[in-house]
């Protein structure tokens, strides 16, 4: 990945090679810093095989028409982004990696067709994009906050997107008839594991799995969770922990994906 992280700069420097300034803002950006100098844009080549690339590494793979919605739903989202706080990150190639690509890493973990919601899909990460990357899955976006929901509805209507709806409201209030209705549910914004068992729990299907994206410190919240009558909620769900670790971009930037899978 690192040698196609110097072609993208190379590209940017009109065939230059780098300088030794640049290769250290690449390294730093693989420990979590910006890209402070890297001036690449979203409808841009270098960002398109950013995106691809990395998509790729997680055993993603995107079409040039997959891409190009990708391209879309960036210049939407920092459009929008000027009027309301949608995200927090603004640099092109963070939003490629730590929102687009990210939200992918559960991709390789969901079964054809599969009913899917995302429980605080805020600007779309990761049910949004999901859907893009596996347009066979049908998608529920959930959020509280209205703007988002604008936002998110807006963005499925310009990338002419079926199969995906979202909903202004909280998952405590979702209809008693969509109780044990979802396959999965996945979620980047809850706080703690046993909070997001405990509010999603109630609309998976039997045998289904709940999925959230999590940093280093995964394993406090899954000792909370046990520690509640042994992985079970309300409902007496048992759940069966997995962890997938995954890497964007360089081994140094790792996180996880924990799996809870109903075993009742």
């Amino acid at each position: 990945m690192t040698i196609e992280l110097y072609r993208y700069f190379e590209d940017l420097n009109h065939g230059s090679q780098l300088k030794s300034t640049r290769k250290k803002t690449i390294y730093g950006w693989a420990l979590g810093k910006p890209w402070v100098h890297c001036h690449m844009k979203i409808d841009s080549p270098p960002w398109r095989r950013l995106l691809a690339t990395a998509a790729g590494d997680l055993q993603v793979g995107l079409t040039a028409d997959m891409v190009g919605q990708f391209v879309q739903y960036g210049l939407l989202l920092q459009r929008w982004n000027r009027k309301m706080n949608l995200t927090a990150i603004r640099d092109p190639a963070e939003i490629a990696i730590k929102h687009f690509v990210d939200s992918l890493a559960a991709v390789p973990l969901l079964k054809t067709g599969a009913c899917l919601l995302d429980l605080g899909s805020g600007a779309g990460f990761p049910g949004l994009c999901l859907k893009i990357a596996r347009p066979d899955l049908a998608i529920t976006l959930v959020d509280g906050i209205h703007k988002r929901i604008t936002f998110l509805k807006y963005v499925i209507g310009r990338l002419g997107l079926d199969g995906i709806r979202a909903e202004h409201t909280r998952i405590e209030s979702l209809a008693d008839g969509r109780r044990k209705c979802y396959a999965v549910i996945v979620t980047r914004a809850v706080a703690s594991l046993k909070e997001f068992a405990i509010l999603a729990g109630p609309h998976l299907v039997p045998g289904g799995r709940l999925i959230a994206w999590k940093g280093n410190h995964y394993q406090a919240e899954l000792d909370e969770l046990k520690a509640e009558g042994a992985c079970q909620d309300p409902d007496t769900r048992v759940w069966r922990p997995c962890i997938v670790p995954y890497h964007l971009v360089q081994p140094d930037l790792t996180r996880y994906l924990v799996v809870l899978e109903d075993r009742t």
